[in-house]
């Protein structure tokens, strides 16, 4: 089956019939992105969330002075959207840009609502998986406030290994909050060691 990663990513928590599996499979839309294409912008509404079959992206937001600050990565067997924008229809408030030529195995907002009340279990485990991905964004503020530049970057090391051959030092700075000559100062302080 074409969805299989997709099927593999939703049944971690609940097991689905075949006919459940179908009406879930007809409700995907298919997006092809190449490098640098953005899922959307900030400002734009948006109405999807996507499964991320193949690639990787980087959410950021723009500051006042044009300046992008990375606030997460997302590769295979990850989902993406800009929550506030998806539930509420307003202008999101995050740019989702792609890292590396990806596929999107995208839902309409619409069209999940109403899988929701074919298949109950895959609004629980939505409602599991936004509940993780918040708990995850409490520690990265934590982690942000409470960590030195250094042990964000072990930390980052440790938890997302996948991710540092497929992002530049300068998305890996920007996420971690400080300048890329921080961040090679500390490489090499840490390759020192």
């Amino acid at each position: 089956m074409p969805y299989s990663k997709l099927l593999k990513n939703l049944t971690k928590i609940y097991s689905f019939t075949q006919e459940q599996e179908e009406a879930i499979a007809n409700c995907i839309i298919v997006r092809k992105f190449k490098k640098r294409d953005k899922f959307f912008e900030i400002g734009e509404v948006n109405r999807q969330i996507g499964f991320i079959n193949k690639g990787l992206f980087k959410t950021y937001i723009t500051d006042q002075e044009g300046i992008k600050h990375n606030i997460s990565f997302a590769c295979e067997d990850f989902w993406i959207t800009d929550l506030n924008s998806y539930v509420t229809s307003n202008g999101s408030l995050s740019t989702i840009e792609c890292v590396e030529d990806a596929e999107l195995f995208c839902f309409h907002y619409d069209d999940m609502e109403e899988l929701y009340k074919k298949i109950p279990k895959l609004e629980s485990h939505f409602r599991i998986m936004s509940q993780n991905r918040m708990v995850a964004l409490y520690k990265d503020r934590f982690n942000l406030i409470s960590l030195s530049a250094e042990e964000r970057y072990i930390k980052f090391l440790n938890e997302f290994p996948i991710f540092v051959q497929r992002i530049s030092q300068k998305d890996i700075a920007s996420y971690l909050g400080i300048f890329p000559e921080s961040l090679s100062r500390i490489r090499r302080n840490i390759a020192i060691r």
